[in-house]
């Protein structure tokens, strides 16, 4: 009941975001992502299943976003809320890390970004990723660390190749992080929402195109 009812506000906050004030077209923006995930030192959080440092799993992402600058402006500020899914093999069973995250900040410089987030929901399971029979964390934060390398194909597409990390602090008698961290290298898919740019278009950044770095940058 607890993991639905954050998944609730999750989906409440994102519907939020959908409802634009005085936005310009394509402020707003869906990104999502898939890539390989790594859990370390997460014993403390998931027992004695997990070791220091599993075999590379998969991670998912999915964000909602909206753009809080101006066009004109260098760096771009953007706001929203990202769930972050982080798998592990151990004892051969999967164990599931899934954190929605209700506040995530994000400077975009054009042609790469950082992000940084907090959540007070931290949900794990163990075997199918697809189960939603999650156990909540009581009392546990997490904080959230991204960077990407942006390739601005055009106005309504972008791509990103992402370094996302999660350091969970699991609460009660556990102190520290656990994990520390949990990692995922992801390729990001951001789809824009409008009828504009999905960035700036006043020559500052470009959009690259589909050949790029061997195309034409489009203005």
């Amino acid at each position: 009941m607890k993991w639905r009812s954050a998944k609730l506000s999750f989906w409440v906050a994102a519907a939020g975001l959908m409802v634009p004030a005085q936005a310009h077209a394509g402020d707003f923006y869906v990104e999502t992502g898939v890539g390989a995930a790594s859990i370390r030192n997460g014993q403390a959080l998931f027992g004695g299943f997990m070791t220091a440092a599993p075999p590379l799993d998969i991670g998912l992402t999915l964000g909602f976003f909206y753009n809080l600058s101006s066009d004109s402006s260098d760096i771009q500020f953007h706001l929203g809320i990202k769930d972050r899914c982080t798998t592990g093999a151990a004892s051969g069973l999967q164990q599931v890390l899934n954190i929605p995250y209700p506040v995530v900040a994000r400077a975009d410089f054009g042609r790469f970004y950082i992000s940084a987030g907090v959540s007070p929901w931290v949900f794990t399971r163990q075997g199918s990723l697809m189960s939603l029979s999650y156990n909540q964390r009581t009392g546990g934060i997490s904080l959230l660390g991204e960077a990407g390398l942006l390739w601005r194909v055009v106005p309504y597409f972008h791509l990103a190749l992402e370094l996302g990390t999660d350091w969970v602090k699991p609460g009660g008698s556990i102190t520290g992080f656990s994990p520390s961290p949990a990692a995922t290298l992801a390729l990001q898919m951001r789809f824009f929402i409008g009828s504009g740019s999905g960035g700036p278009g006043d020559g500052k950044h470009k959009f690259d195109g589909w050949r790029y770095p061997f195309g034409i940058e489009i203005h």
